[in-house]
Formats: structure tokens, sequence, C-alpha cells
């Protein structure tokens, strides 16, 4: 709502608790428990729809509100499945509405700084990278038993076009979702699209060719494991040197190999939210956030003011 010439014309909400200050702030703004209805009543008064639910429920908001001619910002990640996503842009550039994904971060310094040093090819041939993340969205836990859903929850409502489930307190809503499979996707899809993003647009890489898993498996089949670790293998660019380059994800706290942390001089250097890319002619350390330093190594020694900082809009 900061943005000059706006105005919050409604709002659909499954549950009345995150209702408390809407009312006052926005006096105006008419409220929905449906979001179907909402846009059945409001698609006339409405030029844009900002959707920022659970996972599960991003690409049937999006795709009704594009079909009834209405342009989409949508948080990330867009959906739950290629397809999804698939279809979604389709619809989009068959009828010319303006969309887009939300992925904060994206504009922040150390995103803009390494997508640039990148594109100027400071590390050469990109052959290696290390993503790391401390969150554990997952758990090696079986859920508890089933209670019943809040005062002022519509939980038919939250589930949407979820199988139906007993609500678990303390789970699924209003955080939890992130770690169950078929709500969330877990912390690699939560916070890989923050972290994976500055290298992938800044080396312009296409699909990788294999991926695998490493670490444990699921304690049921409704919850995304922790401490996971996977590999991909991704065809080089003209951008990054054309070498295949491995990328490794560890999260939970877990660190990459000890030849990594050596590579830029020991644990003490590593990000605790972000890549470590390694080059031929040396290796970046690309920390998550809106703010922080990018950092060269060679040898194992940082090179001072090696990397231009970037000042991102924000």
């Amino acid at each position: 709502m900061a943005v000059p010439n706006t105005s919050l014309v409604s709002v659909a909400e499954v549950d009345d608790n995150h209702l408390k200050d809407l009312s006052a702030t926005y006096p105006g703004t008419k409220v929905y428990k449906d979001w179907r209805v909402m846009l059945d009543k409001e698609a006339k008064n409405l030029d844009a729809v900002v959707i920022g639910t659970p996972d599960h429920m991003h690409a049937p908001i999006a795709m009704n509100a594009m079909q009834a001619g209405l342009q989409i910002y949508c948080e990330k990640p867009l959906t739950r499945t290629v397809y999804e996503a698939r279809k979604l842009r389709e619809y989009a550039e068959a009828n010319e509405l303006v969309t887009q994904l939300g992925n904060q971060n994206s504009q922040g310094d150390p995103n803009q700084t390494t997508v640039q040093a990148l594109r100027d090819g400071l590390l050469g041939a990109v052959t290696e990278i290390h993503c790391m993340q401390q969150k554990t969205w997952g758990s090696m836990d079986p859920l508890e038993p089933p209670s019943a859903p809040p005062p002022g929850l519509d939980w038919d409502l939250w589930l949407g076009v979820r199988p139906e489930r007993p609500f678990v307190a303390e789970e699924f809503h209003p955080r939890m979702w992130r770690s169950r499979l078929g709500f969330g996707c877990g912390n690699l899809g939560d916070m890989g699209c923050h972290i994976f993003h500055p290298w992938y647009l800044g080396l312009d890489l296409d699909a990788p060719e294999t991926i695998e898993s490493f670490g444990p498996s699921g304690v049921n089949d409704e919850t995304w494991p922790t401490e996971v670790r996977v590999r991909w293998e991704i065809p080089g660019s003209k951008v990054s040197g054309g070498k295949r380059i491995k990328v490794t994800w560890h999260d939970g706290g877990q660190m990459p190999p000890e030849y990594v942390l050596k590579a830029i001089g020991g644990i003490q250097n590593l990000t605790r939210s972000g890549s470590v890319i390694i080059g031929e002619q040396g290796v970046l350390v690309s920390p998550h956030g809106m703010s922080g330093k990018v950092r060269l190594f060679n040898g194992g020694k940082e090179a001072k003011e090696a990397v231009q900082q970037l000042t991102g809009p924000g």
C-alpha cells in the first residue's frame, strides 16, 4: 500500500484473527472469507490481485483471477508444480496480462552485485556452486493428533483444492504448511528460489540434466524431511564459461565440504544463508538478503575491493 495511487478495494481471508487491524487501517475495504465470492463480486472494481496464500492455492487463485481479466502479483513460489507454472504463463501470455512473481531480495544489493560480477566473468569458467540455508522447514517427527480448528478459521476454505484432512494445532496453519507435502515446498522450495536466483540469472543457465538427493527420507507421507542435501548438474552457458556446473544444496545447518571452506579461508567466511560460487579464477561468497557484502577469494585469501558492490533499487 506504499505504492502511490493505490487503494485496497477488497481482501479475502479465511482466518478472522488475521483481520484485527484491517478495518481500522483501511475502513473502506470490503472483506470476504471466500476468494471466489470476492472475485465474483469485485472483479469489475479491481485492476490487480496480490496473492499471498500458502503455496497450494497460488495456481487456482491466480488462474481464476486472470480469467476475470485481472493482472497478477503472486508470491513465490509461483506454484507447487512445473505443470501449474506453465499453464499460468501460457494463459498470461495468450491474454496479454501483466504479471509478476514476488521474490524478495531479488533487487537487493548482494543479488545485484553477484549478477553483475558473474556477467563480467570475474570468476572465469564456473564449475561448482554450494548453497546453504540454516532453516529447517520440515520435521523428522510424526504429526500430533488432530484437534479442533481455532474460532474464526474456516478450515475447509484454507484447505482449498487439497483433499480433506483434519486440523492439527501448531501445524499447517498459520505457519508450518511450508513443511508439509501438498501444501508447501520445504526449505528447498521456500528458500532455494531466493538463494539460487542471483547465480542462475547471472550465469544465464538452463534446466539441470541430473538431480540426486542425499540425506534422510521423510518420516511420513505428509512431511518434508530435514537436513536435506540435493545435487544438480547443469550444462554450462556461454556466460558461465561452458563447463558443466555441479550445484549442491545444504540445509538445516549442514556445511559444504572442507575443500570449499578452505577455498574461502575458513568457516568464518561462510555465509549462513547464500551461495559459494567456484570458478577457475576465484571463489565468490554471495550472501542472501537485502544487504551484505559479496566477497571474492583467491587461494583462500580475500581479494579486497575486487568486487564492485552495487546498490539495488530495493
